[in-house]
């Protein structure tokens, strides 16, 4: 559906793009990873096609890359030029960064981390990510061109860097969050939000003239501005700690606070500064075993434990804590469900807490769920399994 929704965008270009594709050779090379490992191991691939190398090359020409398992390259940049990339596992680029001028890159549920470099879309790029993570610790996030990204249930996250969309790219973003720690948005193109979030830990949005801020959704700038020389979409709610010009709807932080879901945004510790604790989600939904809390994180350094709380009688107690999972994992999930109030039927309170080394609880928002039934007894699980 992604895809048939950029076409009524760009109808021209895309009739043109899937002609290409149809008339691909049917002898071009298609490389699978077959395992866990790099890019330029030979053993992590094998390949159907005509004159098939060990590996794919660094630079994606006119061949299909599928990949279905992790696999880390630590060559520089990769670059994309024309072809295929279907990915269902994660690829994580240490040290270098991704430029794309044309070809479609397609992810299911594969996470991507570029360690040292830009996201760089240009000409006839067009990329589809769905629940799926982009993690940039040094890098900006840029669109040029034709460019068009298409991100659904998605993590975005900058750590320093900044979303740069020009010329007549296109981005659009449904139930996602685009979380920057410290850069800025600047929109001389469309950025379309569906139900989106984009959250600005320090830094502010500049549209420019040529750009435009379209869809429903919500923009949290905690230290920054608002800078509208364009269109800025009535159906957008926005909160941002200094001024904000070019803006017709009043500011309203609570509508904002409701969108941008408090279990899915960092929180700021005491002291001002970012925590090293960034909550993916948070959620608690009613079940016939009770209510089921869940929570993910995508940073959790310094953190040892998470307390779930109940809110008990005007205080809140906790009724379940669990370590924090161990290893590298993109996203780190939990989930736990309460049977203790089988027999307390009506609405129920809870929280989760994150446990830094030092004793402090660093909280996600308040959820309720309410209870009708009885049943058995509690269970806890987390995923992905540590052991496996």
């Amino acid at each position: 559906m992604g895809f048939v929704q950029f076409a009524l965008h760009r109808p021209s270009l895309y009739v043109l793009v899937f002609a290409m594709l149809l008339t691909e050779s049917p002898h071009a090379q298609t490389y699978t990873s077959i395992n866990s490992g790099n890019w330029e191991d030979e053993s992590s691939w094998s390949c159907s096609g005509d004159d098939c190398d060990d590996h794919p090359p660094i630079e994606i020409d006119g061949f299909t890359v599928i990949i279905n398992y992790d696999i880390t390259f630590d060559g520089g940049d990769l670059y994309m030029s024309s072809g295929n990339v279907n990915q269902n596992a994660g690829l994580n680029i240490t040290d270098g960064g991704f430029e794309s001028e044309g070809g479609i890159w397609t992810s299911e549920a594969g996470d991507l981390t570029v360690g040292d470099g830009n996201f760089s879309l240009l000409g006839s790029a067009h990329v589809r990510f769905t629940e799926a993570t982009i993690l940039l610790p040094n890098g900006d996030f840029q669109m040029e061109g034709d460019a068009q990204f298409l991100g659904t249930t998605i993590l975005i996250d900058l750590d320093n860097g900044n979303l740069q969309l020009s010329e007549d790219s296109y981005m659009s973003l449904s139930s996602a969050l685009f979380y920057i720690d410290n850069g800025n948005y600047q929109i001389s193109s469309t950025l379309n939000f569906n139900g989106a979030c984009g959250w600005l830990q320090n830094g502010s949005l500049n549209v420019s003239s040529e750009g435009e801020v379209t869809g429903t959704g919500n923009v949290n700038l905690e230290n920054g501005s608002i800078s509208n020389d364009g269109d800025f979409s009535v159906d957008i709610d926005w909160c941002a700690s200094d001024d904000a010009s070019g803006v017709s709807q009043e500011e309203n932080c609570d509508a904002v606070d409701d969108g941008c879901d408090p279990g899915s945004t960092p929180v700021p510790s005491g002291g001002g500064g970012p925590l090293p604790i960034k909550w993916y989600s948070f959620d608690v939904i009613s079940s016939l075993d009770g209510p089921v809390i869940s929570w993910a994180t995508v940073e959790d350094e310094g953190m040892n434990a998470f307390v779930v709380e109940r809110h008990i009688e005007d205080r809140w107690e906790v009724i379940h804590q669990t370590d924090v999972q161990t290893g590298f994992a993109p996203i780190k999930w939990y989930e736990f469900t309460d049977l203790e109030v089988t027999g307390s039927p009506g609405i129920h309170y809870y929280r989760v807490g994150a446990r830094s080394a030092g004793g402090k609880l660093l909280y996600t928002g308040i959820k309720s769920a309410t209870v009708e039934r009885n049943n058995r007894k509690a269970s806890f699980t987390i995923y992905p399994n540590p052991s496996t």
